[in-house]
């Protein structure tokens, strides 16, 4: 379903209506939408274990991490040695001036990408009806760490983890959105 900057969600493309994202996700009342666009980032610019992350030591345990947002802003207002790109790109996204998609984007935890995994088709679907870049199945840099020399990425094609990707590597980036 796309995700439209006053709010609503709709299986159609409306003509009438500024699309900001795709609907990625829902459990309950959680959920988030993916944006419709992808960078390539860094996760950081050096090497050093972030103090408010949690270091998650397996994929099992990391694809439990749904804190994508708590995760951003503590990268954002890190005050270590070193700049942390991926999130901080996800922060000041705006896929619009105004109105829903205008603020609140985030860099999705290792669990949200990992959940993006069992709707991979249709968020494909949403963002082909609108004739945008489709996710691939490359990683993607999530927001947990791993420890001080690696963070873990996510293909979300198949949900696979991986901890094998140096923080000062490049990636694709795909903000997301709480619904």
């Amino acid at each position: 379903a796309i995700l439209y900057s006053d709010g609503t969600i709709s299986d159609s493309v409306i003509a009438s209506k500024t699309p900001v994202g795709i609907v990625a996700y829902v459990n309950g009342s959680n959920g988030f939408a993916v944006s419709l666009t992808e960078v390539s980032k860094t996760w950081s610019s050096g090497y050093e274990d972030v103090s408010c992350l949690t270091n998650y030591s397996s994929s099992s345990t990391a694809m439990t991490d749904m804190n994508g947002k708590t995760n951003t802003m503590c990268l954002v207002n890190y005050s270590g040695s070193y700049s942390y790109p991926a999130a901080e790109y996800c922060n000041t996204f705006s896929a619009v001036s105004n109105g829903k998609g205008s603020s609140g984007w985030y860099l999705p935890a290792a669990g949200e990408l990992y959940s993006m995994s069992f709707s991979y088709g249709a968020i494909n679907l949403g963002l082909q009806k609108l004739s945008k870049t489709q996710i691939s199945s490359s990683y993607y840099w999530s927001s947990s760490e791993y420890y001080n020399y690696s963070a873990w990425t996510v293909r979300p094609s198949d949900g696979y983890l991986s901890s094998y990707t140096a923080k000062t590597g490049s990636l694709p980036v795909r903000c997301v959105l709480a619904l």
